[in-house]
């Protein structure tokens, strides 16, 4: 046992190292409350003197075993944010494996019942709320196998650790509701940065086209009397206006679907209706419609400087 557990532990280190995101937040969250279902299955058993069935023991092997396996598929998937939203439709019928194994005893399903759907709504909201029936399906199948035999009641200490379970998941469950607020404040300083550099490349490529136009207007006005110097900077200028009219295209059309894309994101963004989830996707989308306008301007701005329209710094 000395020897799989110096063989384990690394092994569970690297993992977590390796996990990114939503799964590896989630990870401190179901471990502590894993072991702490198990604590409380085994002193509901020995309080009342019931003996483990088979089903008791396969529940508490799930149960200590399900938050590492959720991590090493999470990050053998390549840490996918939907894997781990998806990964809490498991959570509500281990949850309710475990309330079938206490007996249907009030106050630890009221408590599991609780946590799990608090840690939905944390993760996911309100969206497709309809695997909670995973609950009372778990709970059925492992009252079913025991012989359907239950006990409403509960002892004191299971009250107390009941409720010391809840509390311990509602502090871990508020660090990781922290986690993830500081990361969407985070994203949103960057997002506010990246549309702030976008709009001064904006206005400077516009202030760029005004001084090519006006140097334009100003070549036309030169030496009306040298006919062959009219020619050849009339062939210039209309050089010229022909590159105008391309960058004049390119700001319109190309620019404006990125740019407009990032407005909607972030009014949607704004919305109080909006998961965290679907605010998770929002912004990884906000983030390509940024990149895309960043690569459009670095386009038109190398064109600007290939064709001699524009300095080039540094």
């Amino acid at each position: 046992m000395n020897y799989l557990h110096r063989l384990i532990r690394p092994a569970m280190w690297k993992i977590y190292t390796s996990a990114k995101g939503l799964g590896k937040v989630s990870y401190p969250l179901r471990a502590p409350s894993a072991l702490w279902s198990v604590v409380l299955m085994v002193v509901h058993h020995v309080e009342r003197g019931l003996a483990f069935h088979w089903v008791d023991y396969a529940v508490i092997a799930a149960m200590l075993l399900a938050p590492h396996l959720y991590l090493w598929w999470y990050v053998r998937s390549g840490n996918n944010k939907k894997l781990a939203l998806n990964q809490i439709h498991f959570d509500f019928f281990l949850s309710g494996l475990t309330i079938g194994v206490l007996d249907l005893s009030v106050v630890p399903s009221v408590m599991f019942a609780l946590s799990i759907f608090t840690t939905n709504v944390a993760v996911r909201g309100f969206n497709k709320l309809h695997w909670a029936l995973l609950m009372p399906l778990g709970a059925f199948v492992a009252v079913g196998l025991q012989g359907f035999h239950y006990d409403f009641s509960s002892t004191p200490l299971m009250k107390f650790l009941s409720i010391a379970y809840e509390v311990v998941h509602a502090s871990v469950l508020s660090y990781v509701s922290y986690v993830f607020a500081k990361y969407q404040f985070e994203s949103k300083t960057i997002i506010a940065g990246q549309a702030a550099e976008i709009s001064e490349k904006n206005d400077e490529i516009f202030k760029q086209s005004v001084e090519l136009k006006a140097l334009n207007e100003s070549l036309q006005s030169l030496n009306v009397h040298l006919e062959e110097r009219v020619k050849e900077r009339t062939r210039e200028i209309e050089l010229k206006n022909e590159k105008l009219a391309e960058y004049a295209f390119m700001n319109a059309h190309k620019l404006s679907e990125p740019l407009s894309t990032i407005v909607g994101l972030v009014r949607l963004l704004e919305e109080q209706k909006v998961s965290v989830a679907e605010r998770q996707e929002i912004i990884q989308k906000i983030h390509a419609a940024a990149e895309e306008l960043n690569a459009i301007l670095k386009e038109i701005m190398e064109r600007l400087i290939k064709d001699e329209l524009l300095e080039k710094k540094g």
